[in-house]
This record gives C-alpha cells, sequence and structure tokens, in this order.
C-alpha cells in the first residue's frame, strides 16, 4: 500500500513540475502570480524530499527493526549517549516516505485564500501523511518520532521558501511603512 502511495505522490510532484515547465516554454500563459505559485509548489515538491535524503545520509538513527531490542543488530543510541567509534549511520531518521506526503502541505499554503480552509487542508493534509506513514510504523520501519520530525522540518523548509519567494515585497512594504509613521 505504502509504495502505491509514494508512487502517486510522485505522480502528482511529476504533474506540477510539468505544468511549470509548459509556464517556462510559454505555451500557456495564465496569470503570472498564478504561474508563480505552480514554480514554488514544484521547488517544494523537489527540494524538500532531497533535503529529507540528504539529511539522512547523515542520521545515525536506526530503524526499529534493526534495533536489537526488536530483534535486529544494532543498538538504540538516546538523544545524549556516547556513540561507539565504529558506529555506522542508521540512515532512518527523518521519514523519507513521510516526506513525500508532507510536501502538499505547500498546495494549500499558496493556492487556498480563506484561512479557515486553508486551517482544515493543513489539518486533513497532516492526518492523511500520517496515516499514510503510519502504515511505516506499523511494518518496524519508523518510530513514531521520525514522521513527527519530518513533519517539522518539511513545514520549516516550506515556510521557509514561501518567506523568501512571496513574502519579500510585502515585508519590504511593512518595514518601509513603519519607518515612515515615526
Amino acid at each position: 500500500m505504502h509504495d502505491y502511495t509514494k508512487l502517486f505522490m510522485l505522480v502528482v510532484g511529476f504533474g506540477f513540475f510539468m505544468l511549470s515547465a509548459l509556464f517556462l516554454t510559454q505555451r500557456i500563459q495564465p496569470d503570472p502570480f498564478i504561474i508563480k505559485k505552480v514554480h514554488f509548489v514544484s521547488l517544494v515538491a523537489i527540494i524538500t524530499p532531497l533535503i529529507i535524503h540528504a539529511i539522512r545520509d547523515y542520521s545515525a538513527a536506526y530503524c526499529p527493526n534493526d534495533l536489537v531490542l526488536f530483534n535486529g543488530q544494532h543498538l538504540y543510541i538516546k538523544l545524549f549517549d556516547i556513540i561507539p567509534s565504529q558506529w555506522t549511520n542508521g540512515r532512518c531518521w527523518p521519514s523519507a516516505h513521510a516526506s513525500a506526503f508532507f510536501w502538499l502541505l505547500a498546495i494549500p499554503l499558496v493556492f487556498i485564500q480563506n484561512n479557515m480552509l486553508k486551517a482544515g487542508v493543513y489539518i486533513g493534509v497532516f492526518i492523511i501523511a500520517f496515516v499514510l506513514s503510519g502504515v511505516q510504523i506499523l511494518r518496524g520501519e519508523h518510530f513514531l518520532t521520525h514522521i513527527l520530525w519530518t513533519g517539522f522540518i518539511v513545514s520549516f523548509i516550506i515556510s521557509s521558501m514561501y518567506l523568501v519567494i512571496f513574502q519579500k515585497e510585502s515585508i519590504g512594504f511593512r518595514l518601509n511603512h513603519f519607518s515612515k509613521k515615526n
């Protein structure tokens, strides 16, 4: 089940990427702000999984089914424990499967204007991501904290990108407006 949903999310992300490419070739020319929104979602769909995979490459955390505690071969290391010198990276934290779902948070951020509706869609996306990522927890591939941290990291990435891409003019306007008042 989780492979099909992950594949579906890749297809959706690829669809945004192809739509973005069509806008760049100028075959379709909608409102420039819509083009900017589609480019933003395309970037998020590409960048967030890449960052999550980069973090995973250096992660010392092992998956639950790899731990001695759950009949695996590796020790469980707590947050402030000393890591043995022969330790190899577990490459299990954060969850790549969850990142395939959490990037969807970028869609309501840019396409929904009503704040109540946007909050409802955010909650819905979080629930869907947790349910679909929960399959990995049941299989012993991740702890719940892996999923939660993935959601936090992806939310931070999306928020940072949004501030850089969309809010630059707005922040500058507010700063200029404030300085003229005083």
